[in-house]
Parts: C-alpha cells; sequence; structure tokens
C-alpha cells in the first residue's frame, strides 16, 4: 500500500466487502484508503495531520472513525458515506478528546463507541456517539500504557488490555456505567506475566 508505514489499522464495512485501512505517513500525517475487499481496487482515499491511527466502521458502512494522536492530543476523525458508486466518504470534523498517545478506538454491531489511550502514565477510556462524533465522560483506568479495547455486541462489556509493570494486564468493565462517567469492574483482571521481551 504504502512506504514507510509505522502503525496501522484495519475496518471491513458491514454488508460489503470494502476495508478501511489507515496508516503512518513519515510526512506527518495518517492515511486512510478505503479498498475493495475482492479485488483490492483502491474506492476512496484522503489524509489528515497526525500519527498513530486505528479505525472503527459504524454498525452499518454509513460512518467510520480514526481515532489518532497529534501534537500530544487524542483525536477522532468521522467520515460519512456520501455515494456508494463511486464508493466516496467526506471528512465531517477533525474532533480534539483529550492530551494522551496510543490511541485505540472500536464500535461494536449497535453503534456504540469506545476508545482508549494512554495519558502521563495512566490509562484512559470514554464512550462516544457518532453522526456528528460525541464524546462521553473521560475516566481513567489504571496506571499503564499501550492500551487496547473493544466493545461487545451485547452492549454491555468492555475488553481492555494494556501494559502494566512490565505484564499485560487483561480487564473488562461495564458500558452502560462507563456512559454516565463511572467505572465497575465486571471480573478480575487477568495478569500476563512477562517473556522477559515485554508487550507492545
Amino acid at each position: 500500500i504504502w512506504g514507510t508505514v509505522e502503525n496501522t489499522g484495519i475496518a471491513i464495512a458491514p454488508f460489503y466487502q470494502w476495508q478501511a485501512v489507515v496508516y503512518d505517513d513519515p510526512s506527518g500525517v495518517y492515511y486512510i484508503q478505503w479498498l475493495d475487499g475482492g479485488t483490492g481496487a483502491l474506492l476512496d482515499i484522503d489524509k489528515q495531520a497526525g500519527s498513530n491511527p486505528d479505525v472503527a466502521y459504524y454498525a452499518n458502512a454509513d460512518a467510520v472513525v480514526v481515532a489518532y494522536e497529534n501534537g500530544g492530543g487524542i483525536f477522532v476523525d468521522d467520515y460519512y458515506l456520501t455515494t456508494v458508486t463511486p464508493t466516496n466518504y467526506n471528512l465531517n470534523m477533525n474532533n480534539p478528546v483529550s492530551s494522551g498517545i496510543n490511541p485505540n478506538v472500536d464500535i461494536n454491531s449497535l453503534g456504540q463507541g469506545i476508545l482508549t489511550w494512554e495519558d502521563g502514565g495512566g490509562v484512559f477510556m470514554c464512550s462516544f456517539t457518532i453522526g456528528t462524533f460525541a464524546a462521553g465522560p473521560i475516566v481513567g483506568v489504571a496506571g499503564g500504557s499501550m492500551p487496547d479495547i473493544a466493545l461487545s455486541d451485547n452492549g454491555q462489556d468492555i475488553f481492555l488490555t494494556y501494559e502494566q509493570g512490565g505484564q499485560l494486564v487483561m480487564e473488562t468493565y461495564d458500558y452502560p456505567t462507563l456512559t454516565f462517567g463511572g467505572l465497575t469492574p465486571t471480573s478480575a483482571p487477568v495478569i500476563v506475566p512477562t517473556s522477559g521481551g515485554g508487550f507492545q
């Protein structure tokens, strides 16, 4: 797809074979390309200032969000489908969320969004809605780094992983509580000791 790539993300459009692929470019921008999953043909492309992107599709193909870092801050860009043939997505806004680095994003099949990132040695997360993008309350989780996140299709369970003290921590939380600014664990954390090489 490209030459020097530092970080990537991919999401597949529900009910279509379109793949939304995001990646860093050395010039200080991230690219998003929509590709035909069957042929690999380029359907649409955009670029925005930022780095370290991750991408998630809405519950249908109508919308895509890209979480990324730019100038020490976490942003989420929301793109909306304007035409199917030819496939065309247009950026709505660059939405600032918080200070931080290493964002990861997910949207479940109900269209509910979840975002995580690290800032100052801590892991944070928030819910969000789109059409247009609106972030929910920001909640601190724990000390740690390199978080990743997923939201179950029941709209209830958040699955979070992050690195802490050389170990990988896996935790689950209640999504409805997060949307109101709370934090309710739904299981005991699972700890994976380091193998010596660390985690990424």
